[in-house]
């Protein structure tokens, strides 16, 4: 399996979401502005989960890739759609670390629609090559239309996500274990950071996850409340790691990271 992770391309080359030929800017997962991760120590996610100690790529900026345009990465990402997922990140994460005694079930107003597009350019994103597969090409374009419903035969999952670690996953297929459709096959990408994780797939339910984009249904700025369950932890390899569970995919399919560990000098 190889070790590397493509994070860039050359500095004037095809932007992953308008796929015009421009001056390329980096984009940073998670968006800035919301959780920060500083200095990071980065893996091929597939070689960190069946390999041990294979060699680390630093980053003393957090995970980001080269991939976008400036008018996509700040005008359209980082105005539109950054502000609103980096705000519900930061209001999840505060109540989780209040005093306060937590319910099972918690509410918070959000614009979801804004969410579910900042989750598919970030996942647009994070490509070192261009893709240009069904899935990409309709979040292409619901990522650059306003006003686009959520393109049919998708949705988008969550759930809390309370480890310091981010995990990027692309285009990788895994069974459905439990339910009506057990044993069938969908195909996903994965995107989990502090304090929320988000499962992009083409099945209509997965494992009892709450869905993000059944609140997509009106304007981009309409705010709704969207329940956080806090009575159903998962752990941090979950679901892309199951003994019940088969994944299907190829070498290169995201990365890993987690935040650089400081050694303290001894006198």
């Amino acid at each position: 399996m190889p070790n590397y992770v493509k994070f860039k391309r050359d500095k004037v080359d095809i932007c992953n979401i308008c796929l015009q030929k421009r001056q390329l800017t980096w984009d940073h997962i998670p968006p800035k502005g919301g959780v920060e991760f500083t200095e990071v120590e980065q893996w091929n996610i597939m070689q960190h989960m069946v390999e041990k100690n294979t060699k680390h790529i630093p980053s003393q900026n957090g995970v980001k890739y080269r991939t976008l345009c400036q008018e996509c990465n700040n005008s359209l990402l980082g105005a539109q759609y950054d502000p609103v997922i980096n705000s519900f990140a930061e209001d999840v994460g505060q109540y989780l670390k209040s005093s306060l005694i937590i319910p099972e079930v918690i509410r918070f107003k959000t614009k979801p629609v804004k969410i579910v597009k900042a989750v598919l350019g970030h996942l647009l994103a994070a490509k070192g090559e261009l893709s240009f597969s069904n899935q990409d090409v309709a979040f292409r374009e619901y990522v650059l239309d306003h006003d686009m419903k959520v393109p049919r035969g998708y949705k988008v999952f969550y759930w809390v996500y309370p480890f310091n670690n981010i995990r990027i996953m692309q285009n990788f297929s895994m069974m459905k274990v439990k339910g009506s459709e057990s044993g069938r096959h969908g195909m996903f990408s994965l995107l989990k950071y502090l304090p929320i994780a988000y499962l992009v797939t083409d099945l209509e339910y997965y494992e009892g996850l709450d869905e993000l984009t059944q609140y997509c249904i009106n304007a981009p700025d309409t705010e709704m409340e969207i329940p956080i369950r806090l009575n159903d932890l998962k752990n941090q390899v979950w679901p892309e790691v199951d003994d019940y569970n088969v994944l299907l995919t190829g070498d290169d399919i995201g990365v890993f990271a987690k935040p650089k560990i400081r050694m303290i000098k001894q006198r």
